[in-house]
């Protein structure tokens, strides 16, 4: 049998709950495509538009790592009050 490539990709967070809810939910046919990594940096807290945080961050973590990367962060957005508090909850 063949042994499949696996792309290393690394998880950019500090948080140990975040790290043990992301591996819990890596398993199966995706568990087999990638080598999961996890690296904890002091990135910046930045401002601005959701998307634009989430791809700066991903941006700057990966001049720290020497794989593709991913991170976390959370937006709550309610129309009623014109997208507050969006990423500065």
């Amino acid at each position: 049998m063949q042994s499949v490539k696996k792309y290393p990709i690394t998880f950019v967070t500090g948080n140990k709950k975040k790290l043990e809810e992301f591996m819990s939910i890596m398993v199966g046919p995706i568990a087999e495509k990638f080598e999961i990594g996890n690296k904890g940096l002091d990135l910046d807290e930045l401002q601005g538009e959701a998307e634009f945080i989430a791809i700066t961050k991903c941006k700057e973590a990966a001049k720290h790592v020497g794989t593709a990367v991913m991170t976390e962060d959370v937006s709550l957005c309610f129309n009623a009050f014109k997208g507050l508090p969006g990423p500065y909850m």
